[in-house]
């Protein structure tokens, strides 16, 4: 319910048609640190991650929050790839496949974060260590907007930035997964509310409701 009020204050306050004017890509950089942009998304997908962004698009440094949630830690993992053994005549060679992806041969190269403790320390090294070759280009999703600066020379992260990225994933403890039916159930209401047909308590209220039954009726 306050999310949605505080959504509606927001946006109430903003003109849309100068804020997305022909200036808007050019403001990638300050659009944040500025605040005329509320909230950024951010995918962490290695090291540098976060020291690009306090580097780049606010200048000082950050703190991921994560989305709203009751248990304190917002960050969750999205899974690039995922595998099930389900054959039950060839499950030992199913499984002796899937196998070779855990291992550091193969995760130790991921463009990713890796599922071992190992590969990752050897990332969070080499994270450490200039490259000449290595161009920063942070991408974030702002809505259904695709961001990416591309900043270039702001060094390497230390140990410290490392320690920062290590206490994300360790906190995370959720799966993000996406559904189209339950954002269209917020959507919904939400409109509602802006529009004042219902108020933000009742838009709050049969978005619990709805999603609650559809959940209970597909899984």
């Amino acid at each position: 319910m306050n999310i949605l009020e505080y959504a509606n204050e927001y946006m109430s306050s903003v003109d849309l048609d100068t804020y997305f004017d022909d200036s808007f890509r050019s403001r990638y950089e300050t659009m944040y640190s500025d605040e005329s942009a509320l909230l950024l998304i951010s995918y962490l997908t290695d090291y540098g991650g976060i020291y690009a962004l306090e580097h780049e698009n606010f200048g000082e440094p950050v703190t991921a929050v994560g989305f709203p949630c009751d248990s304190g830690s917002g960050s969750s993992f999205s899974i690039e790839t995922g595998f099930a053994v389900t054959s039950s005549d060839k499950k030992d060679g199913a499984w002796q496949f899937v196998r070779t992806l855990l291992l550091p041969e193969y995760q130790d190269y991921v463009d990713s974060f890796s599922v071992r403790i190992d590969s990752q320390e050897k990332k969070a090294k080499q994270a450490m260590v200039h490259d000449p070759d290595r161009v920063y280009d942070p991408i974030a999703m702002m809505g259904q907007m695709m961001l990416s600066s591309g900043a270039y020379d702001i060094g390497e992260p230390s140990e410290k930035d490392i320690g920062k990225v290590s206490d994300i994933i360790s906190s995370a403890e959720e799966i993000n997964k996406y559904n189209t039916t339950v954002r269209d159930i917020i959507t919904e209401e939400a409109e509602r509310y802006f529009s004042g047909v219902i108020t933000s308590n009742e838009a709050a209220q049969a978005i619990q409701n709805r999603v609650q039954l559809y959940l209970s009726e597909s899984y």
